[in-house]
C-alpha cells in the first residue's frame, strides 16, 4: 500500500471514543517493534482490540467510504501546503578507519 488511507480513517474513527492517541502508540508498536504493516487492517483490527475497541465494529466501519475522501482531501492538503513532492530518504554510513 502506498499510502495508509485506512490507518488514517481508523484514526479518525478512534477519536469518536477518545482512544485515537492509544491506537496510535498500539500501532507503533506493531509496526515499528514486531514489523506488522500499520497499513494492514488485520494489524488495525488486533491494535483497536488491545486498547479495548469494538474490532468488529471498526472492520464495518473499514468496510465502508466513511472518512476516505476527508483523509484524501487532507493528504492533498498538506502536500500542496508544504511543497512535498517526495518521501525524503536519509542515509546513515559509519566511517571506516
Amino acid at each position: 500500500m502506498w499510502q495508509p488511507i485506512e490507518s488514517q480513517r481508523t484514526q479518525l474513527w478512534a477519536s469518536r471514543f477518545g482512544k485515537a492517541e492509544l491506537l496510535m502508540d498500539a500501532l507503533g508498536t506493531c509496526h515499528f517493534q514486531t514489523k506488522e504493516s500499520a497499513s494492514d487492517r488485520a494489524t488495525l483490527l488486533k491494535c483497536a482490540e488491545q486498547v479495548g475497541l469494538d474490532a468488529e465494529a471498526l472492520n464495518l466501519f473499514l468496510d465502508s467510504d466513511e472518512l476516505y475522501d476527508e483523509v484524501w482531501h487532507s493528504y492533498g492538503h498538506t502536500i500542496r501546503g508544504m511543497d512535498i513532492h517526495s518521501i525524503p530518504v536519509f542515509v546513515f554510513s559509519l566511517a571506516s578507519n
